[in-house]
């Protein structure tokens, strides 16, 4: 991407901002939403859907290409603790991992919503099935 569209759209990203915070804002407050599913199933589709509520919503954090995660098609058993999973979905859940988001406005460093996080009242997490 060359310099000049770069500066576009962090421009238009920091215009759109003040009413993106309000639209998350306005979200009903409630508990996270997980969502899985097998590969090829719809749920990236699914989670969009979702998304195009207000919702925050963050795109597998657990897929290693994000830099947090170091393994891919990871196993854990169900009900069986695991300090890192739990480490790595707090962060998520505190908005500390923003470069996953996946909403508009928020694929820069510099953009708005990588740089703050505005006050969310709920959370969408869509991650890969064999990832978590």
């Amino acid at each position: 991407m060359n310099w000049k569209l770069t500066a576009g759209k962090l421009r238009d990203a920091w215009l759109a901002y003040p009413g993106q915070r309000r639209a998350y804002r306005s979200v009903p407050a409630g508990k996270p939403i997980f969502l899985t599913g097998t590969h090829r199933s719809g749920t990236t589709w699914l989670a969009k859907m979702l998304a195009a509520s207000g919702i925050w919503y963050i795109h597998e954090p657990f897929f290693p290409g994000k830099g947090r995660w170091p393994r891919s098609f990871d196993y854990r058993e169900s009900g069986t603790p695991d300090p890192a999973i739990d480490a790595l979905f707090s962060d998520v859940l505190n908005g500390g991992f923003r470069r996953a988001l996946n909403l508009p406005n928020a694929d820069h460093p510099l953009m708005p919503l990588r740089l703050f996080r505005p006050e969310v009242p709920r959370v969408l997490v869509k991650a890969r099935s064999l990832a978590c």
